[in-house]
């Protein structure tokens, strides 16, 4: 028996030993050359802000809402990076009266872009990965995955993940065109993902069997409320409008479940939410998920007299 523990003891510390020596001579790397010049040359310049997932990245058109508002909404993120991105323009001195969030329904439930937005956005620090896994545990689930329940190991392994981030993320700058750097800066950070002029495929949530919120995205949901609350912020929330063939094709109960979590989250905060669920036509979409041009000037219209109507009030 003794022998056993033995072997087995050994061959753990081996394992653990194998894993740190790959992970250094292959350089755990994510880096988007697009989404790493987005983070870093969106101007904001505005007192106004959009920040969401990749759906509202290419939903929502700033100019279209006021010549006060800066889209700085990247692809993967959840109310989690939201709240990060949001802490970080106000610790900088940056002075915000409003904050529009735009979150789809897979993004209140976990992060399959979490490490590629960690080395892209820059918004992760050893501190907020440890504050994360502490949640974790409480919880009693990953973030990264609502199906799975926490582990040392996994713990450690994204230590191990963050302290072998790529530290330079100039990465690929000449592969960007001279266009895509004058739309950013004309668009002040909105960014055409669907360019189709329909889809006929259904988005994620059609894959799904329910929906259920993680309880961190939950928590760091309410900490958005909170510190706008104290830095005296405006903070409005809508979900993108999904595609007609997607809310055909996904569980009625899905949606139903969001709707219910989302009247939840609206009777629980300050925050103002100007809808539940919005179904466009499939010829307002680009991709199963993003909505093309003509979608997004639509979909930034309605938010535009959504909020002359609140604001009103």
């Amino acid at each position: 028996m003794k022998k056993l523990i033995n072997k087995v003891t050994v061959f753990f510390l081996f394992s653990i030993i194998f894993i740190l020596f790959l992970t250094f001579l292959l350089p755990f790397k994510y880096t988007d050359s697009y989404n790493v010049y987005l983070s870093q040359n969106r101007e904001i310049n505005t007192t106004n802000v959009i920040i969401g997932d990749s759906r509202s990245l290419s939903g929502i058109i700033p100019k279209n809402l006021s010549n006060n508002y800066t889209n700085l909404s990247f692809q993967g993120s959840t109310p989690f990076e939201g709240y990060l991105k949001l802490e970080d323009l106000i610790t900088s001195g940056k002075k915000l009266d409003t904050v529009f969030l735009c979150y789809g329904a897979t993004h209140f439930e976990a992060s399959d872009y979490f490490w590629r937005i960690a080395e892209n956005e820059r918004l992760i620090t050893v501190n907020r990965l440890i504050d994360l896994i502490k949640l974790e545990f409480k919880f009693n689930v990953l973030y990264t995955d609502k199906r799975k329940k926490p582990t040392i190991w996994n713990s450690f392994l994204a230590l191990l993940k963050y302290y072998n981030l790529p530290k330079s993320r100039n990465v690929g700058y000449s592969r960007i065109s001279a266009d895509f750097k004058d739309k950013l800066s004309i668009q002040r950070g909105y960014l055409l993902l669907g360019d189709s002029s329909e889809t006929n495929r259904p988005n994620q949530e059609s894959k799904e069997e329910y929906f259920r919120i993680n309880p961190i995205i939950q928590y760091y949901f309410h900490k958005i409320d909170k510190l706008a609350i104290e830095n005296e912020i405006k903070v409005f929330f809508i979900p993108p409008p999904i595609s007609r063939i997607s809310y055909q094709k996904t569980k009625r109960i899905y949606y139903k479940e969001f709707g219910r979590v989302l009247s939840m989250l609206d009777k629980e905060t300050s925050i103002d939410f100007l809808e539940y669920l919005q179904v466009y036509p499939n010829n307002f979409f680009g991709d199963p998920s993003h909505l093309n041009q003509r979608g997004a000037i639509v979909f930034s219209n309605f938010i535009k007299k959504k909020i002359i109507i609140n604001c009103d009030k």
